[in-house]
Protein backbone atom coordinates (compact mmCIF):
# COMPACT_ATOMS: atom_id res chain seq x y z
CA UNK A 1 0.00 0.00 0.00
CA UNK A 2 1.33 3.49 -0.29
CA UNK A 3 1.63 4.34 2.99
CA UNK A 4 3.59 1.65 3.12
CA UNK A 5 6.51 2.59 1.02
CA UNK A 6 9.91 2.77 2.53
CA UNK A 7 11.70 5.95 3.32
CA UNK A 8 15.40 5.60 3.30
CA UNK A 9 16.78 8.75 5.05
CA UNK A 10 21.14 9.40 4.62
CA UNK A 11 23.30 10.76 7.09
CA UNK A 12 26.60 11.70 6.13
CA UNK A 13 29.20 12.03 9.03
CA UNK A 14 32.73 13.09 9.42
CA UNK A 15 35.47 13.74 11.68
CA UNK A 16 34.23 17.92 12.19
CA UNK A 17 30.91 16.96 13.10
CA UNK A 18 29.81 18.02 16.38
CA UNK A 19 28.61 14.82 18.78
CA UNK A 20 25.84 16.77 20.54
CA UNK A 21 24.23 18.12 17.77
CA UNK A 22 24.83 14.45 15.62
CA UNK A 23 22.90 13.21 18.53
CA UNK A 24 20.13 15.46 18.53
CA UNK A 25 19.91 14.95 14.62
CA UNK A 26 19.81 10.96 14.90
CA UNK A 27 16.99 11.04 17.95
CA UNK A 28 15.14 13.31 15.46
CA UNK A 29 15.37 10.51 13.20
CA UNK A 30 13.88 8.10 15.57
CA UNK A 31 11.43 10.06 16.66
CA UNK A 32 9.82 10.40 13.10
CA UNK A 33 5.94 10.01 12.90
CA UNK A 34 6.20 8.10 9.79
CA UNK A 35 6.47 4.71 10.74
CA UNK A 36 8.66 2.75 7.66
CA UNK A 37 12.05 3.98 8.01
CA UNK A 38 15.13 3.01 7.34
CA UNK A 39 18.53 5.08 8.12
CA UNK A 40 21.85 5.42 6.38
CA UNK A 41 24.60 6.77 8.05
CA UNK A 42 27.65 7.06 5.87
CA UNK A 43 31.01 7.75 7.80
CA UNK A 44 33.12 9.57 5.61
CA UNK A 45 36.53 8.68 6.60
CA UNK A 46 38.13 8.11 10.19
CA UNK A 47 36.07 9.66 12.94
CA UNK A 48 36.91 9.89 16.69
CA UNK A 49 35.79 6.88 19.23
CA UNK A 50 33.15 9.28 20.72
CA UNK A 51 31.25 9.11 17.41
CA UNK A 52 31.77 5.61 17.00
CA UNK A 53 30.27 5.01 20.28
CA UNK A 54 26.89 7.29 19.04
CA UNK A 55 26.44 5.60 16.22
CA UNK A 56 26.60 1.65 18.04
CA UNK A 57 24.30 3.00 19.86
CA UNK A 58 21.89 3.96 17.50
CA UNK A 59 22.49 0.29 15.60
CA UNK A 60 22.35 -1.42 18.75
CA UNK A 61 18.68 0.21 19.26
CA UNK A 62 16.93 1.16 16.20
CA UNK A 63 18.99 -1.10 13.72
CA UNK A 64 20.38 1.29 11.99
CA UNK A 65 22.87 0.90 8.66
CA UNK A 66 26.19 2.30 8.91
CA UNK A 67 28.39 2.51 5.45
CA UNK A 68 32.01 2.96 6.13
CA UNK A 69 34.31 5.19 3.40
CA UNK A 70 37.80 4.14 4.10
CA UNK A 71 38.91 7.90 3.54
CA UNK A 72 37.20 11.32 3.83
CA UNK A 73 35.98 11.99 0.05
CA UNK A 74 33.23 14.71 0.89
CA UNK A 75 29.81 15.07 0.92
CA UNK A 76 28.55 14.70 -2.24
CA UNK A 77 30.39 11.37 -2.55
CA UNK A 78 28.98 10.63 1.12
CA UNK A 79 25.65 11.19 0.10
CA UNK A 80 25.74 9.31 -3.51
CA UNK A 81 27.29 6.39 -1.58
CA UNK A 82 23.85 6.13 1.37
CA UNK A 83 21.80 7.09 -1.88
CA UNK A 84 23.06 3.98 -3.73
CA UNK A 85 22.17 1.77 -1.12
CA UNK A 86 18.95 2.97 -0.16
CA UNK A 87 16.37 0.27 -0.27
CA UNK A 88 13.77 2.90 0.12
CA UNK A 89 10.84 3.77 -2.63
CA UNK A 90 12.20 7.01 -1.50
CA UNK A 91 15.33 8.93 -0.12
CA UNK A 92 15.67 11.85 2.29
CA UNK A 93 18.76 14.18 3.08
CA UNK A 94 19.63 14.50 6.27
CA UNK A 95 22.97 16.78 7.86
CA UNK A 96 24.76 15.30 10.59
CA UNK A 97 23.57 18.76 13.12
CA UNK A 98 20.49 19.55 11.89
CA UNK A 99 17.45 18.34 13.69
CA UNK A 100 14.30 17.10 11.81
CA UNK A 101 10.56 17.95 12.83
CA UNK A 102 8.70 14.49 13.71
CA UNK A 103 5.96 15.08 11.16
CA UNK A 104 9.14 15.64 8.41
CA UNK A 105 9.06 12.54 6.38
CA UNK A 106 5.38 12.46 6.38
CA UNK A 107 4.67 15.90 5.66
CA UNK A 108 7.04 15.69 2.66
CA UNK A 109 5.99 12.17 1.34
CA UNK A 110 2.40 13.55 1.56
CA UNK A 111 3.31 16.68 -0.22
CA UNK A 112 5.52 15.06 -3.06
CA UNK A 113 2.76 12.89 -3.51
CA UNK A 114 0.07 15.22 -4.10
CA UNK A 115 1.68 17.88 -5.98
CA UNK A 116 3.31 14.71 -8.43
CA UNK A 117 6.66 16.01 -7.43
CA UNK A 118 9.96 14.39 -8.20
CA UNK A 119 12.14 16.29 -5.02
CA UNK A 120 10.27 18.07 -2.69
CA UNK A 121 12.33 20.67 0.47
CA UNK A 122 11.12 22.47 2.67
CA UNK A 123 11.91 25.96 4.47
CA UNK A 124 13.88 25.67 7.70
CA UNK A 125 14.38 27.44 10.79
CA UNK A 126 17.79 28.32 11.49
CA UNK A 127 19.67 27.88 15.25
CA UNK A 128 22.84 28.70 16.32
CA UNK A 129 25.20 26.18 18.00
CA UNK A 130 23.35 26.57 21.42
CA UNK A 131 20.14 25.80 19.53
CA UNK A 132 18.96 29.25 19.74
CA UNK A 133 16.62 30.08 16.66
CA UNK A 134 17.93 33.12 14.50
CA UNK A 135 16.11 33.04 11.77
CA UNK A 136 14.41 31.24 8.56
CA UNK A 137 15.26 29.91 5.54
CA UNK A 138 12.26 30.60 2.99
CA UNK A 139 11.54 29.15 0.33
CA UNK A 140 9.34 29.03 -3.13
CA UNK A 141 6.42 26.49 -2.47
CA UNK A 142 5.24 25.49 -5.74
CA UNK A 143 6.82 23.57 -8.65
CA UNK A 144 6.82 26.68 -11.05
CA UNK A 145 7.97 29.33 -8.29
CA UNK A 146 10.82 27.15 -7.84
CA UNK A 147 11.56 26.72 -11.29
CA UNK A 148 11.84 30.47 -11.71
CA UNK A 149 13.62 31.15 -8.29
CA UNK A 150 16.83 28.89 -9.52
CA UNK A 151 19.01 31.17 -11.41
CA UNK A 152 18.93 33.54 -8.99
CA UNK A 153 19.75 31.46 -5.89
CA UNK A 154 19.27 27.57 -4.49
CA UNK A 155 15.54 26.76 -4.52
CA UNK A 156 15.74 24.03 -2.37
CA UNK A 157 16.66 22.71 1.51
CA UNK A 158 19.07 19.93 0.96
CA UNK A 159 19.29 18.81 4.37
CA UNK A 160 15.22 18.43 4.34
CA UNK A 161 15.22 17.29 0.95
CA UNK A 162 12.93 14.00 0.43
CA UNK A 163 12.85 12.51 -3.35
CA UNK A 164 12.43 9.82 -5.64
CA UNK A 165 14.90 7.30 -4.87
CA UNK A 166 15.38 6.32 -8.18
CA UNK A 167 15.87 9.84 -9.62
CA UNK A 168 18.79 10.66 -7.36
CA UNK A 169 20.60 7.26 -8.06
CA UNK A 170 19.99 8.13 -11.96
CA UNK A 171 21.46 11.70 -11.88
CA UNK A 172 23.89 12.30 -8.47
CA UNK A 173 25.58 14.41 -6.82
CA UNK A 174 28.66 15.90 -8.51
CA UNK A 175 31.52 14.03 -6.09
CA UNK A 176 33.55 17.05 -7.96
CA UNK A 177 32.32 20.00 -5.97
CA UNK A 178 32.51 20.16 -1.89
CA UNK A 179 30.10 23.22 -2.19
CA UNK A 180 27.22 24.41 -3.82
CA UNK A 181 26.67 20.72 -4.94
CA UNK A 182 22.85 20.37 -4.05
CA UNK A 183 22.16 23.81 -5.90
CA UNK A 184 24.08 22.03 -8.88
CA UNK A 185 21.74 18.90 -8.79
CA UNK A 186 18.64 20.77 -8.65
CA UNK A 187 19.85 22.76 -11.83
CA UNK A 188 20.38 19.74 -13.70
CA UNK A 189 17.40 18.22 -12.32
CA UNK A 190 14.65 21.13 -13.58
CA UNK A 191 16.99 21.03 -16.65
CA UNK A 192 16.28 17.82 -17.17
CA UNK A 193 12.22 18.30 -16.93
CA UNK A 194 11.80 17.44 -13.25
CA UNK A 195 9.37 18.55 -11.05
CA UNK A 196 10.71 20.18 -7.20
CA UNK A 197 8.73 21.91 -4.87
CA UNK A 198 8.88 22.89 -1.13
CA UNK A 199 6.05 22.29 1.26
CA UNK A 200 4.81 25.53 2.96
CA UNK A 201 5.12 23.86 6.53
CA UNK A 202 9.03 24.34 8.21
CA UNK A 203 10.12 20.83 8.62
CA UNK A 204 13.75 20.96 9.65
CA UNK A 205 16.09 23.26 12.44
CA UNK A 206 19.10 23.90 10.09
CA UNK A 207 21.89 24.72 12.09
CA UNK A 208 24.46 27.18 11.32
CA UNK A 209 26.80 28.62 13.90
CA UNK A 210 29.02 31.93 12.99
CA UNK A 211 32.39 29.95 12.38
CA UNK A 212 30.49 27.98 9.40
CA UNK A 213 30.37 31.53 7.08
CA UNK A 214 34.28 30.92 6.92
CA UNK A 215 33.50 27.64 4.70
CA UNK A 216 31.71 29.56 2.07
CA UNK A 217 34.24 31.73 0.63
CA UNK A 218 36.85 31.47 -1.66
CA UNK A 219 37.80 31.84 -4.98
CA UNK A 220 37.57 27.95 -5.57
CA UNK A 221 33.77 28.18 -4.08
CA UNK A 222 33.38 31.48 -6.16
CA UNK A 223 34.02 29.82 -9.34
CA UNK A 224 31.77 26.74 -8.66
CA UNK A 225 28.77 28.90 -7.68
CA UNK A 226 29.32 31.02 -10.79
CA UNK A 227 29.48 27.97 -13.36
CA UNK A 228 26.14 26.23 -11.62
CA UNK A 229 24.28 30.10 -11.68
CA UNK A 230 25.66 30.61 -15.41
CA UNK A 231 23.96 26.90 -16.02
CA UNK A 232 20.84 27.83 -14.01
CA UNK A 233 20.19 30.78 -16.84
CA UNK A 234 18.98 28.07 -19.29
CA UNK A 235 16.16 28.06 -17.36
CA UNK A 236 15.11 31.85 -18.64
CA UNK A 237 14.01 33.08 -22.04
CA UNK A 238 17.02 34.33 -23.54
CA UNK A 239 16.13 37.88 -22.97
CA UNK A 240 16.28 37.56 -19.42
CA UNK A 241 19.47 35.66 -19.08
CA UNK A 242 22.40 38.64 -19.28
CA UNK A 243 20.54 40.35 -15.62
CA UNK A 244 21.09 36.41 -14.73
CA UNK A 245 24.52 36.60 -15.73
CA UNK A 246 25.13 39.99 -14.07
CA UNK A 247 24.08 38.63 -10.52
CA UNK A 248 25.75 35.69 -10.90
CA UNK A 249 28.49 37.04 -11.17
CA UNK A 250 28.12 39.87 -8.27
CA UNK A 251 27.52 36.94 -6.01
CA UNK A 252 30.47 34.66 -7.03
CA UNK A 253 32.57 37.95 -6.35
CA UNK A 254 31.04 38.42 -3.04
CA UNK A 255 32.80 34.72 -1.98
CA UNK A 256 36.46 36.51 -2.65
CA UNK A 257 35.42 39.18 0.35
CA UNK A 258 37.06 39.13 3.77
CA UNK A 259 35.41 36.99 6.26
CA UNK A 260 33.37 39.53 8.81
CA UNK A 261 31.82 41.40 5.57
CA UNK A 262 31.12 38.55 3.59
CA UNK A 263 29.30 36.72 6.76
CA UNK A 264 27.78 40.28 7.20
CA UNK A 265 26.79 40.18 3.02
CA UNK A 266 25.39 37.09 3.60
CA UNK A 267 23.21 37.44 6.87
CA UNK A 268 21.39 40.30 4.88
CA UNK A 269 21.04 38.41 1.83
CA UNK A 270 19.44 36.12 3.61
CA UNK A 271 16.99 38.47 5.50
CA UNK A 272 16.13 39.89 1.89
CA UNK A 273 15.44 36.19 0.77
CA UNK A 274 13.07 35.22 3.85
CA UNK A 275 11.21 38.60 3.47
CA UNK A 276 10.54 37.72 -0.58
CA UNK A 277 8.82 34.60 0.32
CA UNK A 278 7.03 36.05 3.31
CA UNK A 279 3.76 36.19 1.49
CA UNK A 280 3.97 32.40 0.79
CA UNK A 281 3.07 32.10 4.86
CA UNK A 282 5.15 29.83 6.54
CA UNK A 283 3.54 29.20 9.64
CA UNK A 284 5.81 26.88 12.35
CA UNK A 285 4.31 23.50 13.24
CA UNK A 286 2.92 22.83 16.44
CA UNK A 287 5.05 21.03 18.66
CA UNK A 288 4.26 17.51 19.80
CA UNK A 289 6.72 16.26 22.29
CA UNK A 290 9.79 15.86 20.06
CA UNK A 291 12.36 16.03 22.62
CA UNK A 292 14.03 19.70 21.78
CA UNK A 293 15.02 22.03 24.25
CA UNK A 294 12.81 24.85 25.11
CA UNK A 295 14.79 27.41 22.89
CA UNK A 296 14.14 25.34 19.77
CA UNK A 297 10.07 25.64 20.04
Amino acid sequence: MPGDELISVVVAVHAGDDNAALRAALESLVAQSYPHVEVLVVVDGAVDSAKSSILDEFVRRDHWRVLYLPRNRGPSAARNAGIAAASGVYVAIMDADDVSHPDRLLLQKAHLQREALDVVSSPAWVIDEHDQIIGVRALPSSSADVHGWAPYGCPLNNPAVLARTSILQAAPYNERYRVSEDYDLWVRLLLSGHRLGNTVEKTLYYRQPEWSMAKRRGARYAWIELRVKLSASRLLPWYRRPPAWLLACTGACARLLPGRFFTWLYRTKAERHDRAFRDCKHEALVERGSGRTDSMK
